[in-house]
């Protein structure tokens, strides 16, 4: 709850003067972010975040830590906003090692929280020996600041959630 109230107001300052519109309630829209507002949002909510680029486009890639796991924010649909890309949608992803060959039992565990999730989606990397989970957000339209600190939230409980279903079979 702390770390969605501290998002929501870093959020709210990062945007006062970029948002085209508010909405009823006096929160602010936005259809868009550049690398450094997310990577702020991210920051306010707890974790360790920067701004790389992705090599063959350009566009902005945040990496960030949640506990002991590596995550990453891929950005798509960017537009130059004054020397910085504003990007409408976001892919946030985390890949878990394994240090093994894949197992039927791998795929699942996979399937077993995509069936059970309405958010995230999960997945076998078998050439990397790995397994992880993504989770999309769409801000093409405009949505409330609220509504983006709310679905930093969400992806850390889908990180938490996936991890957990890989725990659970671990120890089964």
């Amino acid at each position: 709850m702390y770390r969605f109230l501290a998002a929501t107001l870093i959020a709210a300052s990062i945007f006062a003067a970029t948002a085209p519109a508010s909405a009823q309630n006096g929160d602010q829209i936005v259809g868009g972010v550049t690398g450094m507002e997310l990577q702020q949002i991210l920051s306010a909510a707890g974790f360790s975040a920067s701004v790389a680029s992705d090599r063959s486009t350009g566009a902005p890639v945040i990496v960030g830590q949640a506990g002991q796991f590596p995550f990453y924010v891929r950005t798509f649909g960017c537009e130059d906003d004054g020397g910085q890309e504003r990007c409408d949608q976001l892919l946030f992803f985390a890949n878990i090692e394994l240090d093994r060959e894949i197992t039927e039992e791998d795929y699942k565990i996979v399937n077993r929280y995509n069936e059970s999730k309405v958010f995230g989606r999960g997945y076998v990397i078998e050439e990397r020996q790995a397994v992880g989970v993504d989770f999309a957000v769409n801000l093409r339209g405009g949505v409330t600041i609220s509504n983006l600190a709310d679905s930093v939230s969400n992806w850390i409980n889908v990180l938490d959630d996936f991890i957990a279903q890989l725990n659970t079979a671990a120890n089964v």
